[in-house]
């Protein structure tokens, strides 16, 4: 009988950790900051996804990230992009399409699972461009850098350059961070955010506060002309460099360990987060 029970109890002791690695993105926490050495320098000898006057409506072929990178209940190796700021993870291509307000409940599964910051409907004019580079963090981890530099498909501000970068780190952290933003950002509501499916993402309010949503969300960014804000409130096109940082939850055999905000380096816990 104690046999039995013992095995029963290897069992569940093995279970429990492997069941906890299916997580959605409500565990992720969320974190803003302003510091200016996480923009990362991507050379234009890197691999370039989408070149200079793409037009309207572009996409990239599905890219190899150069390794494992874990979103949400999967781990992906390749993803794509398009001109409206759409990054798709996985070895499907993005398509073009439900670039106004991407993570309402009848868009957010479409292109997904999906990172988009810029969330509207861009253009590739004269020196833009969006370019890949694979490089490792301080501590030895792959680290790969999407840099978006794109204008709006709106005539007003097609020439203008939003530039900003999605790194996505080997721990599963995705930070977003704004280089350049003219003075005014697209006439038109936006939904900054990332999500597996319409059942779990995030989108940025005005208020610069994550909300979490499970059947998509109605949030956006006010209609009208944006202009530069701050860390403390007002508009989300932010002056100078803005970081953005979302951490998961990750498991191990024996423990789980959180990326806490702004740091690379992991801490264990002797409870499971189930």
């Amino acid at each position: 009988m104690f046999k039995h029970v013992l095995r029963l109890m290897l069992l569940v002791a093995i279970a429990l950790p492997l069941a906890s690695q299916a997580q959605t993105l409500d565990e992720y926490t969320f974190a803003t900051g302003t510091n200016a050495s996480l923009w990362i320098n991507v050379p234009s000898t890197a691999t370039q996804l989408i070149g200079a006057s793409a037009g309207d409506g572009s996409a990239s072929p599905v890219t190899d990230l150069g390794f494992s990178f874990p979103f949400g209940e999967n781990v992906y190796t390749q993803f794509s992009v398009n001109t409206d700021g759409n990054l798709r993870l996985g070895n499907s291509a993005t398509g073009t399409n439900a670039y106004s307000n991407p993570f309402g409940s009848g868009t957010a599964t479409t292109n997904a699972p999906k990172i988009n910051y810029f969330a509207c409907d861009g253009y590739s004019s004269t020196d833009h461009y969006v370019r890949y580079l694979h490089t490792q963090a301080s501590n030895g981890d792959s680290v790969g850098v999407v840099e978006f530099c794109l204008g709006t498909y709106n005539t007003v501000t097609r020439s203008n350059l939003y530039k900003w970068q999605v790194q996505l780190f080997h721990n599963g952290t995705v930070q977003i961070v704004i280089g350049e933003a003219p003075a005014a950002a697209p006439y038109v509501t936006r939904q900054p955010g990332l999500c597996v499916n319409a059942q779990s993402g995030y989108v940025i309010n005005n208020a610069h506060e994550a909300v979490y949503f499970t059947n998509g969300t109605s949030t956006t960014i006010p209609t009208g002309t944006y202009t530069k804000g701050s860390p403390s409130g007002g508009p989300f096109v932010f002056s100078g460099l803005f970081v953005l940082l979302l951490s998961c939850w990750r498991m191990v055999v024996s423990a789980t360990y959180k990326h806490e905000a702004n740091s690379l380096t992991p801490f264990n816990l002797n409870v499971i987060k189930n």
